[in-house]
C-alpha cells in the first residue's frame, strides 16, 4: 500500500463504490417490482443512493450456536 498513489486508491475506492450502489440498486429495484410497483417508480430507484456521499451500513451476525 506504500507504493499506491493517492490517486489510484481513490479511484480504486470509487470503481468499488459505485459497483455497491449499483447492486444496492438492484436488490431494490427487484424487490420494489416484487410487490408491484409501476415502471415509474422503479425508473426513480436510478437515483436513489448517490456514490458522491457518505454511504453507512449496519449488518448483524446471526450466531446459530447461541
Amino acid at each position: 500500500m506504500d507504493r499506491t498513489s493517492d490517486a489510484d486508491l481513490w479511484q480504486a475506492h470509487r470503481i468499488q463504490k459505485d459497483r455497491l450502489v449499483e447492486v444496492a440498486r438492484g436488490h431494490l429495484r427487484d424487490q420494489f417490482a416484487r410487490h408491484g410497483h409501476s415502471p415509474g417508480e422503479l425508473r426513480r430507484l436510478d437515483h436513489v443512493l448517490d456514490p458522491d456521499v457518505l454511504l453507512v451500513g449496519f449488518a448483524r451476525r446471526f450466531a446459530t450456536y447461541k
